[in-house]
């Protein structure tokens, strides 16, 4: 028949059979019975959207004990009530999970216990010093952006100083200081300009 589909179930048609105590049962026809198994049997399986088939087996593990009608002469099969229901109790996890589960450790867990103390500090240097890198590199990203507003502020400024310059007559100046490079030092003495204006 196979396999029982209860996931966490290791009954299978080949190895349990009535001699030991175990039989196998097809989910019902009628549809509301079917309906109640489905239900019962997704929460075993934990899958909210599994559906039996009509090839579907159930193990006489998950039934009780007062709905199995047991056979009247020793050649005769094990039989379930016409009410009877497939039981939710608590499954173990399969043991390949919980072997899983006890042994999961991160890759840098394993490298740790596999390292000699030598590599171990040679690790530790290296984040380290990674992170030194990455702190590094922010800092010149804040000072690049920093530095590229104080070209375009002293892009502006040249512009203006030039505007001023086309707008002044050199003879009326007193004193006219103009150094523009990449330190821009400005130091306009204009007071006869004001003083006519």
């Amino acid at each position: 028949m196979g396999k029982c589909t209860v996931k966490t179930c290791d009954s299978y048609s080949e190895k349990s059979n009535k001699s030991n105590g175990v039989t196998f049962h097809k989910v019902p026809t009628d549809a509301k019975r079917r309906e109640e198994w489905t239900k019962i049997i997704r929460l075993l399986r934990k899958e909210t959207d599994w559906l039996p088939t009509n090839a579907t087996v159930i193990c006489s593990k998950h039934f009780k004990e007062q709905d199995k009608i047991l056979p009247k002469h020793d050649k005769g099969r094990m039989h379930l009530s016409d009410n009877a229901v497939p039981i939710v109790v608590d499954q173990p996890e399969l043991p390949i999970n919980v072997e899983e589960d006890l042994n999961v450790e991160t890759d840098e867990e394993m490298i740790e216990i596999l390292e000699s103390p030598r590599e171990h500090k040679m690790r530790k240097t290296i984040e380290r010093l990674r992170l030194v890198s990455s702190r590094r590199l922010k800092c010149i990203k804040a000072l690049r952006q920093k530095n590229r507003r104080l070209k375009i502020r002293n892009k502006k400024l040249s512009g203006r100083v030039k505007e001023l310059k086309a707008k002044c007559d050199l003879s009326e100046v007193e004193e006219i200081q103009l150094n523009i490079n990449d330190e821009t030092v400005v130091n306009v003495s204009l007071n006869e300009i004001i003083l006519k204006n």
